[in-house]
């Protein structure tokens, strides 16, 4: 009993008592740097699907994306039809 006493008081000193293994430590920090990942990607908005600000602003992109520049351009004359 005396010898098992001074072996748990000397590995109680060390920090070896009740230890996790080589196995629980890459556990523990794969778990560490899964919660880091789920932080990073939380602070990131996730965009919605319609915006309250301008319902339009989407559209407007995309025909923007598909039509020429001078679709757009306004002619000096507002009376002039423009075909």
């Amino acid at each position: 009993m005396l010898w098992t006493r001074k072996k748990y008081d000397i590995l109680k000193k060390k920090g070896t008592w009740n230890a996790p293994t080589e196995e629980e430590e890459k556990i523990i920090s794969l778990e560490a740097q899964v919660r880091k990942m789920e932080n990073k990607f939380k602070s990131i908005k996730k965009p919605t699907e319609k915006s309250s600000k301008s319902p339009h602003k989407e559209y407007d992109i995309q025909t923007m994306k598909k039509k020429p520049h001078w679709f757009f351009t306004k002619t000096k004359d507002p009376k002039k039809k423009v075909m």
